[in-house]
């Protein structure tokens, strides 16, 4: 079995969030701290890799374009084309798979 890497790429933009989260903490007051101490905790167990977040804009992006995520025939294809013109035909179609689950 070989394994197929979609060309698409990731940005993560929380380690900036986490950054300015530690900041307001070491400046925060008593009342504000334990909050913000929780957002960062959250942050740390929220953070995705880079599949989960593909596959999670490929269910969004159908959602957006009025189609199931369930849905894997071409109009899913070319939702997702559409939305990254450089994304290819074979990593389209294999988005579309994983955002149905297959």
């Amino acid at each position: 079995m070989t394994t197929h890497h979609i060309n698409l790429t990731v940005l993560h933009d929380s380690d900036v969030f986490r950054e300015a989260l530690v900041a307001a903490v070491a400046t925060a007051d008593a009342c504000t701290e334990p909050g913000l101490r929780r957002a960062l905790e959250l942050l740390d167990t929220t953070t995705r890799d880079d599949h989960d977040i593909k596959v999670r804009w490929a269910r969004a992006c159908l959602r957006d374009n009025g189609i199931e995520p369930g849905d894997t025939g071409m109009r899913a294809v070319k939702a997702l084309r559409s939305a990254a013109p450089g994304l290819g035909l074979k990593d389209a179609v294999k988005l579309v798979e994983l955002a149905a689950g297959k």
